[in-house]
């Protein structure tokens, strides 16, 4: 699909989870995310303080003093007397739930990554921020491009299934056939972030719906050879320096 103006942009990874996969992932404890009616009904304010370790960590603040606040950590149970300033605000609401940032009732740093970090402990590494999707790589094979899971996203709505770039890859595809608009799907990330992954799950997809949708004429097996002919393209562009 060549580009267009008004592009639908997808953010990279390797294959994605949806519900529970039995598969190890980094520790990483939801409670540090979530806030409780205990805190809330002592009164307790949590917020985000910066961490070497884990970037941001939820504290509750115990007590204010002038410029300077009391807090202890909510996973660590430390307390510590840190500069009221660097505090960054919580939405103090759970994030198991949050599959697009963008629903959020607030929006900073730590908020953000907290979401994700909640998310990929619970093995849902897309997050949707609007039109674009968010994903971790998770350095291993979740099994989330099977044909039953194709299926799933094959002219879904956006909230009928989890985040998946397998919906940015269905919407884009279905614009095209609905508009004869050419269309794009940008993936980018660092170096190690999966991008070649995506690639191929995008290709992949592709290659499902033009299979399916021209399964009686030689012309989808014709469109379906010419992506996956693509792959060792697109990876010598990937690999090089």
């Amino acid at each position: 699909m060549r580009a267009r103006k008004d592009s639908v942009a997808a953010q990279n990874s390797r294959k994605a989870s949806m519900r529970d996969y039995d598969h190890r992932l980094p520790s990483v404890n939801p409670n540090s995310f979530v806030d409780d009616d205990d805190n809330i009904q002592q009164g307790l304010c949590r917020k985000w303080m910066s961490d070497n370790d884990s970037a941001y960590v939820l504290v509750d603040v115990v007590e204010e003093k002038g410029d300077q606040s009391v807090v202890t950590e909510v996973t660590s149970g430390k307390r510590k007397t840190v500069p009221t300033s660097t505090l960054l605000p919580s939405s103090c609401s759970s994030f198991a739930t949050v599959g697009d940032i963008n629903s959020l009732f607030l929006l900073n740093e730590a908020e953000i990554l907290g979401v994700l970090n909640n998310r990929y402990a619970k093995k849902l590494i897309y997050t949707y921020a609007g039109p674009i999707l968010i994903a971790v790589n998770p350095f291993q094979n979740l099994g989330l491009d099977t044909k039953e899971i194709k299926e799933r996203y094959r002219g879904a709505k956006k909230l009928a299934q989890p985040p998946h770039i397998f919906h940015i890859t269905d919407n884009s595809y279905n614009l095209m056939r609905e508009t004869g608009a050419d269309q794009s799907i940008l993936i980018s990330g660092e170096s190690g972030a999966g991008k070649t992954e995506s690639t191929k799950m995008v290709l992949g997809y592709l290659v499902f719906v033009s299979e399916s949708n021209n399964s009686a004429d030689s012309k989808g097996k014709h469109i379906a050879k010419a992506l996956v002919d693509c792959g060792p393209l697109l990876e010598a562009f990937g690999n090089a320096k």
